[in-house]
């Protein structure tokens, strides 16, 4: 199982672009697949930074792939922002 860390908007265009290639997909075709636009395909392998969450689930599941939290490895340096109060 191949794991991609995805820390940018960049990150994230460059692991759905890659999996959708491995899929043998179009971007018209994991739009469907995904019930998205293909609009947002082509925003999300853009790497644009404000994509509706809904929508990156979406493609995320079409592609067999879910988003995850997990810890930060290898932080030298505290988050210099507060966490969110929830």
């Amino acid at each position: 199982m191949h794991v991609s860390r995805i820390g940018t908007a960049t990150d994230l265009a460059i692991t759905v672009r890659r999996l959708r290639r491995d899929a043998g997909l179009t971007q018209v075709a994991l739009a469907e697949r995904a019930q998205v636009s293909r609009r947002l395909v082509i925003s999300m392998e853009a790497g644009k930074p404000r994509l509706e969450l809904i929508g990156v689930l979406a493609v995320l599941e079409a592609l067999g792939h879910e988003l995850a939290a997990v810890p930060i490895l290898n932080e030298v340096d505290p988050p210099l922002r507060a966490p969110a109060p929830w």
